[in-house]
């Protein structure tokens, strides 16, 4: 899988922004999508000062997970308005939504134990963090058609990422095609998980 470099959206903290790298990726195979992201500070000063979440014995399903530090994938539907967002937290904690439109209908990914996402590797050096998650097929496929959409329609991604640090919270993406902010866009999904 290659990882591609995310852009951290222009002039918003951009001198902060500069301390950083950050990339992502995805993979899909016929039983799950692997998410790889991978976080550089460019000194351990700014790397330690990240803002990671408290590591758990047994992470969660959790609302809220990008006001802080967070791991997101959306996965749009090629044929329809339809996409999932899923939000993977430092600590393992984890949330799925779907999505029937832009902003509109968002309900929760239907999961059952055993087969919801799923952290399965964390590492943590003096300036980088990586983790993988991996995210079902049987949850994609419900996602999608509880967004409307057909179950094996997957489209190109958006990968993204929310760093929070002491000093600033910013704002990566593969690309960034609004004024603002806004990793919901359907224009910005680009990444092909298909050819990486």
């Amino acid at each position: 899988m290659s990882l591609a470099r995310l852009k951290p959206f222009p002039f918003l903290h951009a001198s902060h922004a500069n301390a950083f790298q950050v990339f992502a990726g995805a993979e899909v195979s016929t039983s799950h999508i692997e998410l790889h992201y991978r976080i550089k500070a460019n000194s351990k000063e700014s790397f330690d000062s990240i803002i990671f979440p408290d590591l758990l014995s047994k992470p969660l399903r959790q609302d809220d997970l990008w006001k802080s530090t967070c791991f997101e994938a959306f996965t749009p539907a090629r044929e329809s308005s339809a996409y999932l967002e899923f939000n993977g937290a430092p600590n393992g904690n984890w949330n799925w939504y779907a999505f029937r439109d832009y902003r509109q209908g968002m309900t929760l990914v239907p999961v059952v134990p055993g087969l919801m996402p799923k952290q399965v590797s964390i590492s943590r050096g003096e300036t980088e963090f990586e983790a993988k998650w991996i995210l079902p097929f049987a949850g994609v496929r419900q996602g999608l058609l509880s967004g409307g959409a057909g179950p094996n329609d997957l489209g190109r991604f958006g990968l993204t990422v929310v760093l929070s640090t002491q000093e600033a919270t910013t704002y990566w993406a593969v690309e960034h095609v609004g004024v603002k902010p806004d990793f919901h866009l359907k224009a910005s999904f680009t990444y092909d998980p298909f050819r990486n």
